[in-house]
């Protein structure tokens, strides 16, 4: 009797349907975790800002805004503006830290998303806001949920309703 070399048709159709449904479940998994690991650069970045700003405003000191590397002289907080998925500023395209004039309640500091980020974080962005009176800072974003930690969906106003 001859044995059976090798492996039939169908065992290897049923061999490449289970690596393609593992395939269909694992990428869009892979997918959200890069996601969750870029928007973790945002918290980074605003760390070093959280820090630098609230020592200065729980002093009194007034102080001018942000702007170059961290050890240019206009960079007043001394922080890393620029990451690899984003940058603080006021915009997505100039990194800038904003002042404090010493008589703001709040000092809200903005970290944008760029182009070469996960595609459900382009052009989202995070804000952490201190608030002198409780010396809290609080984090929203309108990045999706499912990939922001520790931060609060921003709030949004809901259209208004038509009338019939």
């Amino acid at each position: 009797m001859n044995a059976q070399k090798g492996f039939t048709l169908i065992e290897l159709m049923i061999v490449i349907a289970i690596i393609g449904i593992l395939a269909a479940i694992a990428i869009p998994q892979y997918q959200n975790y890069i996601a969750r690991s870029q928007f973790s650069e945002s918290q980074v970045l605003l760390s070093g800002v959280k820090t630098a700003a609230q020592e200065k405003i729980d002093q009194g000191k007034t102080f001018d805004a942000s702007t170059g590397a961290s050890t240019a002289s206009t960079n007043a907080l001394g922080v890393q503006l620029e990451g690899k998925y984003g940058l603080i500023g006021s915009n997505k395209t100039t990194a800038t830290a904003p002042a404090w004039n010493g008589t703001d309640d709040t000092y809200p500091v903005s970290y944008y998303f760029n182009d070469t980020v996960n595609k459900n974080l382009r052009d989202k962005k995070v804000i952490m806001t201190y608030t002198q009176a409780s010396g809290k800072w609080e984090c929203t974003t309108d990045v999706p949920q499912q990939y922001a930690n520790n931060c609060a969906a921003i709030a949004t106003t809901p259209p208004p309703k038509e009338e019939k």
